[in-house]
């Protein structure tokens, strides 16, 4: 009997969280006894949607299902139909797409979705401000590509719950990797127009927590070889004071 065989397609390899899950798929394959294939989109909707298409359309490919954490937010309803009604199972991650109650497979199979309430997330993000600043201030607020339904479905939830006298500075990064939220806020730092902003704290989304830890490993953090003096004492100082008012909490 041949063993199962699985795609799992993710958004970029320059992420920790997305290295996370391919090494998570690696390890039960291993404890399942079936084979996985991962592949990385380079944070491009369209190369992911080609890439899914061709072992779709290839006849002896011999694979069982998908499972895909979508680069674009309409999560590929029509990549999505070509596999079902070539008998390949779909599964999408962290997105709930609409269409999957129209999926019909000729050889029933399986069809889901697996997601976080990325709303509540955005709440947790929230009430964490409110315990940062609870007499208020400004927080620079990084949030991922306009693209991605958890972006949205977060900045949603933090707005909801933040305190209202927290307000929120917003700098949209292009993707979810570590470079790009660096460029995003160097870029901010190098306007005239950020200077004369009091940022209190900086608050990044789930993805970007690990980039931007606050602790002892903040300072290999902002010591890369190729950050800016100016962005790295800035950075630097943001943490401290983060720092601080949390064990003053």
């Amino acid at each position: 009997m041949n063993k199962l065989r699985f795609v799992v397609s993710l958004i970029t390899n320059d992420n920790d969280y997305q290295r996370e899950q391919a090494a998570a798929a690696l390890e039960a394959a291993v404890r399942l006894d079936v084979e996985v294939q991962t592949l990385f989109a380079d944070n491009d909707a369209i190369n992911q949607s080609q890439q899914l298409l061709k072992i779709i359309q290839t006849a002896d490919a011999g694979v069982d299902a998908i499972l895909v954490e979508p680069a674009s937010r309409t999560c590929f309803p029509k990549v999505a139909h070509a596999a079902v009604a070539a008998g390949i199972g779909w599964g999408v991650l962290n997105c709930e797409p609409d269409y999957l109650r129209e999926l019909h497979s000729p050889r029933n199979a399986p069809v889901f979705a697996v997601s976080a309430d990325n709303a509540q997330v955005g709440r947790i993000q929230g009430w964490q401000l409110a315990a940062i600043l609870p007499k208020g201030g400004s927080v620079l607020y990084i949030q991922g590509p306009s693209g991605s339904a958890a972006t949205e479905q977060r900045a949603a939830g933090m707005y909801e719950s933040k305190p209202e006298n927290v307000k929120i500075k917003v700098l949209k990064s292009g993707n979810w990797t570590e470079d790009g939220g660096y460029q995003t806020v160097a870029s901010w730092l190098r306007l005239s127009t950020s200077h004369k902003e009091q940022v209190d704290a900086v608050v990044l989304g789930e993805r970007f927590q690990r980039w931007w830890p606050v602790g002892v490993r903040h300072r290999q953090c902002v010591q890369r070889k190729h950050a800016l003096p100016s962005v790295a004492d800035w950075l630097t100082a943001r943490c401290e004071q983060v720092q601080v008012r949390t064990r003053a909490k």
